[in-house]
């Protein structure tokens, strides 16, 4: 189970996709995990971070998890003043 604190946010997350992987490639490097690696946050979700680790090489790594739009909005980008260099 991981925690995270986001700078910005300046309180604890639900979930951290960044902070997920680190973990899980942390755990397969370091102590012995295997991919797939599924990931606990303390909101309750589930992520799973799978891949590859050959030689000391990571590679194909993938997230996957459940998604949620927290935001919708629009911009009129014709309002914008526009600096041309």
């Amino acid at each position: 189970m991981i925690r995270t604190y986001e700078r910005g946010v300046e309180a604890e997350t639900g979930a951290c996709g960044t902070g997920a992987v680190a973990a899980a490639v942390i755990g397969v490097k370091n102590y012995g995990l295997e991919f797939p690696v599924h990931v606990g946050t303390v909101k309750g979700y589930e992520l799973t971070v799978d891949g590859r680790f050959n030689d000391g090489v990571f590679s194909c790594i993938t997230l996957t998890g459940p998604v949620k739009r927290v935001f919708s909005g629009e911009i009129d980008l014709d309002s914008l003043d526009f600096v041309s260099e």
